[in-house]
């Protein structure tokens, strides 16, 4: 179910998919989840990949994921020591 994390008073982000740790009965999440997820469409790519991600690290989401159905692609991040890092990308070639 689509849950608006409000992450300051002027941005509002819906992810695709997020695990929430916590009391997510609320109108609006006020804290970060511990992994978001996004799923890439050619409208959302450029979004996805830089704003949104930089929204997520600014707020120390611990795990960022991308899923490419156009490439059949998987990226996983985790936020360690103050920035994303690729931990997993799948296919591997």
């Amino acid at each position: 179910m689509p849950v608006d994390w409000k992450v300051k008073d002027d941005t509002i982000v819906q992810p695709d998919v997020s695990i929430i740790c916590g009391d997510g009965n609320k109108k609006y999440l006020d804290y970060p989840p511990v992994l978001v997820a996004e799923i890439l469409s050619p409208s959302t790519a450029l979004k996805d990949r830089n704003l949104k991600k930089e929204i997520y690290a600014s707020q120390a989401v611990k795990y960022y994921l991308i899923l490419d159905p156009a490439f059949n692609k998987l990226e996983v991040y985790e936020y360690i020591n103050g920035a994303y890092n690729p931990v997993a990308i799948s296919p591997s070639n």
